[in-house]
């Protein structure tokens, strides 16, 4: 029986002795415990005096510290998928796994049957760049037991743009070809296009004109622009580049600049 409370359990022995099983203790089981012997001779109950006690103390859950990976690890591309994965090794299981950023609001919960969760964010933008940490959380008898916070794990966000190419065409066939420099009729039309092989929508092409300090802009189509030239003067003489300029959640990227053309 214990010292207080109303739990009380009997049980028969044929010796001098009995043992009581506990099974997967709680909070409710603390406390001290005391035996008693009882025999019935006759119709006289013989009680003897109650035991020394002895006390049950039930330990609060102690939860390892959990482990965090990112898939893929290192630096992202921005609006790739990323997935976060926390695990902890406990037998605990059925808690819940959180995960946040060390600063800002950014908190998401998951509720796991196993030892493992990952959380998946899709689409990562500039917000989503910083540290992130896991926590494991998990109730018993009623009470809340939360692990220590995970190391932490970075999320970079990168943005890799690749050279553009650069063409000269004539649509009347005035254009000749040479190795130093392609000669265009003078009066004829020549188009300079501009492409790039590249993931990231909406981009601007840049006509980069070395011997002015005018620069041309048109809208990506398919990721190419082409700049048309009605009719070839001599002022247009001189050597063409592109550059390729994409925004990004308000953040403005540029390509390399590609090799010139010599006109």
């Amino acid at each position: 029986m214990k010292a207080s409370g109303s739990f009380r359990e009997t049980q028969t022995s044929s010796t001098n002795s009995a043992t009581f099983n506990i099974l997967k203790v709680n909070f409710d089981d603390e406390g001290s415990y005391r035996c008693q012997f009882e025999k019935s001779i006759l119709i006289k109950k013989l009680t003897s005096p109650l035991s020394d006690s002895v006390r049950l103390s039930v330990a609060a859950a102690s939860l390892p510290k959990p482990s965090i990976s990112m898939n893929p690890a290192g630096e992202v591309n921005w609006g790739q998928d990323v997935g976060i994965t926390c695990s902890i090794s406990t037998q605990l299981l059925g808690g819940t796994f959180i995960l946040q950023k060390t600063s800002g609001s950014f908190r998401e919960n998951q509720t796991s049957s196993t030892n493992s969760a990952t959380f998946n964010v899709h689409r990562v933008d500039f917000d989503k760049e910083g540290l992130y940490q896991c926590q494991y959380q998990t109730m018993i008898s009623g009470l809340d037991f939360r692990s220590p916070l995970s190391n932490s794990v970075r999320l970079s966000i990168s943005v890799h743009l690749q050279k553009p190419s650069i063409s000269l065409t004539s649509p009347d066939g005035g254009l000749v070809l040479s190795p130093e420099a392609s000669q265009v009729t003078r009066g004829s039309s020549f188009v300079i296009t501009c492409s790039i092989n590249s993931s990231y929508p909406d981009g601007h092409f840049f006509l980069i004109f070395s011997g002015s300090s005018i620069t041309s802009n048109k809208s990506a189509v398919d990721h190419s622009a082409s700049f048309n030239f009605p009719v070839a003067e001599y002022k247009h003489q001189g050597n063409y580049s592109c550059v390729y300029e994409v925004t990004l959640s308000t953040r403005k990227f540029n390509s390399t600049e590609t090799e010139s053309i010599s006109v």
